[in-house]
């Protein structure tokens, strides 16, 4: 018969090898983690460089890429669409190539998702030219007020944003993303609303937009009073409701923008690129976006918010009170500022949080040296998050399992939470995604209480159940449109 003291080597023994396998077969598994790469268009670029600037992203670990859709006010793609308005098909110095056709060529093969990055409201001017759909469509634009002496500023050039009111300029629009959506497989749209007409001034006693004729006619519908007939700077009351009506016309057009993209394709994801408001100043202008309302309302299935610090200990400051604003169930990829010094700082930062992962810019990614791991490094490789939901979740039930390997009802619990979703002779429905995220929360509460001691694998566990949870939100929005 074995001694007691035996048994117990051999039982300690047993745990040391059991966690190294652990260890070992997490080593081999993929990380869960959303790794964006936003292309920015300084100038016109060749297949050659984009070919390049793809390859080398999926070389150094990014798994999501953000591409260009207009350069110039032009699409750089061919667009039936734009024909059909009166419009160039495409820019004239891409006239000879797609760069649609190269891009979804080399992520076809080095597997990597493509978003489409679109500025619905921002007037790209061109060596001081008016952009084609300004030209052909002059009253799209948005107005500062009709007389000089009550528009709090300048604004050079006069007109820089088009008017999201504007049912032509929606149409045309939706009309553009809907071939878009049908004829290549985007992953989703990334829609820029860091740059439109509405916005507050610090002192908020001034709205500098829109008094296009289209703003008025519908101001004076739905609010009893024309804009332009209002002294501001004497009736606070007005300026509040007419900035409250601006946020809705704001929620009202990214919900037909949505709707029209999601009847081209289901799966689409919309993603709204916004700036935090985290430690900004009080007089700094600010976007009237009602962000809860678009989470709340599923307008976007993920929030990307520009505008963080350098500085790490700040940018975490900012992102936990971004992400306590934001309901529990909704999904927020920071962005990575350009000027980092400290990537791994930011790393061990992201993989504190419940947040599928983050996205950066690159301006020179068209030139010959550029290298993305100047940026930033990755030890191991990573799938996208957001774009596979269920396998995400499954994902993370599986390394919760290894790493809980000893508490066993845990494990077989989140093993059949898994199956709920993955019944392969059974259709997903919005109840059983519905379930497995009130169970995912459930089993959140009895860690956070201790009441199941997961010991010093408890931090952990409350972030990948957190993180599983949200993206059980949003299986649930596949399902649900």
């Amino acid at each position: 018969m074995e001694s007691p003291e035996g048994a117990e080597a051999a039982q300690a023994e047993a745990q040391t090898e059991a966690e190294t396998d652990v260890q070992e077969s997490s080593a081999e598994t993929r990380m869960a983690q959303t790794r964006g790469a936003i292309l920015e268009p300084k100038r016109v670029f060749d297949a050659e460089a984009l070919s390049r600037a793809l390859d080398r992203l999926a070389d150094n670990g990014w798994n999501s890429v953000a591409l260009p859709g207009f350069l110039d006010g032009y699409s750089i793609f061919p667009s039936a669409a734009w024909a059909e308005y009166g419009l160039r098909r495409q820019h004239p110095r891409f006239r000879k190539w797609n760069p649609l056709e190269v891009a979804f060529d080399v992520a076809w093969r080095r597997n990597l998702d493509i978003l489409l990055v679109i500025q619905p409201y921002q007037i790209e001017w061109h060596a001081g030219r008016r952009p084609p759909i300004l030209r052909r469509y002059p009253k799209w634009a948005a107005m500062g007020h009709p007389s000089r002496k009550h528009r709090a500023t300048p604004a050079r050039p006069a007109q820089i944003y088009y008017c999201p009111v504007n049912r032509g300029l929606r149409r045309f629009l939706s009309d553009t993303l809907y071939a878009l959506a049908e004829d290549y497989p985007f992953h989703g749209l990334l829609i820029d609303l860091r740059h439109y007409p509405f916005y507050s001034g610090g002192e908020g006693k001034f709205v500098p937009y829109c008094y296009c004729e289209t703003c008025r006619e519908a101001t004076l519908h739905d609010l009893g009073f024309d804009p332009a007939s209002v002294d501001f700077a004497k009736e606070d009351t007005l300026v509040e409701r007419w900035k409250e009506w601006q946020a809705r016309q704001m929620d009202e057009a990214m919900a037909y923008i949505r709707t029209r993209a999601l009847k081209a394709r289901a799966t689409m994801r919309i993603l709204g690129l916004l700036s935090t408001d985290a430690g900004l100043t009080e007089n700094i202008l600010k976007p009237l976006i009602h962000w809860k309302t678009w989470v709340e309302r599923s307008l976007v299935e993920a929030l990307v918010l520009d505008r963080y610090s350098p500085d790490a200990p700040r940018f975490e400051a900012q992102l936990k009170a971004d992400l306590e604003t934001l309901p529990k169930n909704s999904l927020l990829l920071p962005m990575l500022p350009r000027t980092v010094r400290d990537d791994q700082a930011f790393l061990r930062i992201f993989e504190r949080y419940a947040i599928p992962g983050f996205t950066t810019r690159f301006e020179e990614w068209d030139q010959e040296d550029f290298d993305p791991a100047r940026r930033v490094s990755f030890d191991m490789p990573a799938f996208s998050v957001e774009s596979d939901p269920i396998h995400s979740i499954c994902a993370l039930f599986e390394k919760m399992s290894k790493a809980a390997y000893f508490e066993k009802d845990f494990a077989a619990f989140l093993a059949d939470l898994g199956r709920a979703l993955c019944r392969g002779a059974m259709p997903l429905t919005l109840e059983r995604v519905l379930m497995v995220a009130e169970n995912v929360r459930g089993l959140y509460e009895l860690v956070a209480k201790k009441e199941l001691d997961l010991g010093a694998r408890s931090d952990q566990m409350l972030h990948d159940l957190d993180l599983a949870a949200r993206l059980a939100y949003l299986a649930g929005c596949d399902l649900s449109s």
